[in-house]
């Protein structure tokens, strides 16, 4: 005869949750995932006297929870992980020691690739402050040195210089097919090539370079997950870059994180813990004497704009023009490449929600005159802002023939936030029809399509947004 749940039931009576309400929940998020929404109040009381779950996989009822109690909860947490079945690394801390940092890079990296359970489990957004405040007042630490098997690699200066060209190469792919495209390849990379290495012998000086190289190559890879249905899974990622950052003594790059970690949980409607974040880089910046970076004042106007706050979006726009024409000389970081084309977008985004679409259209023009060709996936993006503006400006042909060209280049990509961009603007072009007759349902249609095949969750083997609501 089974035994309680004890750990279920505790924690449903922590959430304050019935076993009505908790089926409701998970049914709702059945359907989010496009799986069967098949949960009643009786397989509650099923798991509860413990008995297997066979409709609903346990990630699902554990993601439930911990979106509830604004921590992460896991399988394991819940009881349900299954016998047998080894707990996933990643959990959402700043990690302490270079030893405990490449341990679990390591089992993340081969979990990531062998285990398609454990790429489910969602790390909800309130659960990121306690990184994010505990790097901001962290000491210094004294550097990670490595002491190595007398058989592992010696790591030096050309295999460190290695690591950072090839996160730059993984960008540069996003950029051209999206993060989908880039994110296994960038994984292997890591497991193959970046595991040993962490693992390898090599004093502190060379400790701080590799460490500073991997969080470089950990954080590009969270950023490619990010472009992917692989929430959790990316913000586990964020935060082992940020891990790997502090050891490394490389505050500007962490801060980095923390803003693009922000920048991601806004394109998932994260919005509060997305403004802690955005306050942490802040105030790191500050406190460091570093230049505030353009990027960081762009990611605040988006947060801004999500809050309908107009006049602080557009000061926040201000200030990241100015960081960007009064950036230092000198040599810059190699991932400091956010430029006048990328704010173009932002400000056009921004536009586009607050109502002013004539200068989101102006934007959105601007954004394609000035970001490079093999920026694929951002060209197609600012191409379907730009559809989207002349759509509320009644120019439906110029809309149209924008959102067009942006299909075809959105052919060849496989990136989440491209899906994103083309549901908004099918809502857009839906809302500025001119009749049944107009000859738009067609290309209303491919862009749902398309939509659905970019965005369409990730499943194992065996919305509510203010850019929709300003439609």
């Amino acid at each position: 005869m089974p035994q309680p749940n004890r750990q279920l039931v505790f924690l449903i009576e922590e959430a304050h949750l019935s076993h009505y309400e908790l089926a409701r929940l998970v049914r709702e998020a059945l359907t989010r995932r496009g799986l069967p929404a098949k949960c009643t109040h009786h397989n509650v009381r099923r798991w509860c006297e413990g008995r297997a779950t066979r409709a609903v996989p346990p990630y699902v009822i554990a993601e439930v929870l911990s979106g509830r109690l604004g921590r992460e909860v896991t399988p394991w947490d819940i009881g349900l992980a299954g016998t047998g079945r080894r707990r996933p690394a990643g959990a959402a801390t700043l990690l302490d020691s270079p030893a405990e940092i490449t341990a679990t890079a390591r089992a993340m990296w081969a979990g990531d690739l062998g285990d398609a359970d454990s790429l489910q489990l969602n790390l909800p957004a309130p659960a990121l402050a306690a990184p994010a405040l505990r790097w901001l007042v962290a000491s210094a630490p004294f550097g990670p040195a490595g002491t190595g098997r007398p058989d592992s690699p010696v790591v030096t200066d050309a295999a460190v210089d290695n690591i950072r060209y090839q996160s730059l190469f993984f960008d540069t792919l996003a950029q051209r097919q999206g993060g989908g495209a880039a994110r296994a390849s960038a994984v292997q990379y890591l497991h193959t090539h970046l595991g040993p290495l962490l693992s390898g012998r090599y004093d502190v000086t060379t400790g701080r370079d590799l460490f500073d190289a991997a969080a470089l190559a950990t954080w590009t890879t969270a950023r490619h997950t990010a472009d992917t249905p692989l929430h959790g899974w990316s913000r586990r990622y964020f935060v082992l870059a940020l891990s790997m950052a502090h050891q490394a003594g490389d505050r500007l790059l962490g801060a980095q994180i923390l803003v693009s970690l922000a920048s991601h949980l806004l394109s998932t409607y994260d919005f509060g813990p997305a403004f802690d974040l955005i306050r942490a880089a802040q105030l790191a910046v500050e406190r460091d004497g570093s230049p505030a970076f353009a990027e960081l004042f762009a990611v605040e106007a988006q947060a801004h704009t999500e809050k309908a706050d107009e006049t602080a979006t557009l000061l926040a726009l201000t200030a990241a023009e100015k960081a960007l024409e009064t950036a230092p000389g000198g040599h810059q970081p190699e991932w400091l490449t956010f430029g006048a084309g990328d704010l173009a977008a932002v400000r056009a985004r921004c536009l586009l929600v607050l109502g002013r679409f004539t200068e989101a259209a102006q934007a959105a023009e601007e954004a394609l005159d000035r970001l490079p060709v093999g920026q694929v996936r951002g060209r197609t993006i600012a191409r379907l802002l730009l559809g989207s503006a002349l759509s509320r400006l009644g120019q439906r042909q110029g809309a149209a023939d924008a959102v067009a060209e942006a299909l075809v280049q959105a052919d060849g990509l496989a990136s989440h936030l491209v899906g994103v961009h083309l549901d908004i603007a099918a809502h857009h072009l839906q809302d500025a029809r001119g009749g049944p007759g107009d000859g738009s349902e067609a290309l209303i249609g491919r862009l749902r399509a398309a939509a659905a095949r970019l965005t369409r969750p990730h499943q194992p083997p065996a919305s509510n947004s203010r850019a929709h609501r300003s439609a």
